[in-house]
């Protein structure tokens, strides 16, 4: 239970030094994103879930498409 707490906080500690250091990353210097598995101890660093998420192109796009078409905005004329 406590390697479970520690590999917990040290994850939250990662990503928040990550985003840290991408906010203030040179995009002319550095041009991809730091990784928060750079940040881990490197007993930690195996354990860490990769999430890579949706490529956006223009499939994924179209796809995703009826969901927004048909939602109701807060319009009043309908």
């Amino acid at each position: 239970m406590q390697q479970g707490r520690r590999a917990h906080d040290w994850e939250q500690t990662a990503q928040q030094m990550a985003l840290l250091a991408n906010v203030n990353r040179d995009t002319k210097r550095k041009r991809t994103p730091y990784d928060p598995r750079i940040f881990l101890p490197p007993d930690l660093r195996s354990r860490m879930r990769s999430l890579e998420g949706i490529k956006m192109n223009r499939e994924s796009l179209h796809a995703l498409k009826p969901i927004f078409d048909g939602a109701n905005h807060g319009d009043s004329n309908t």
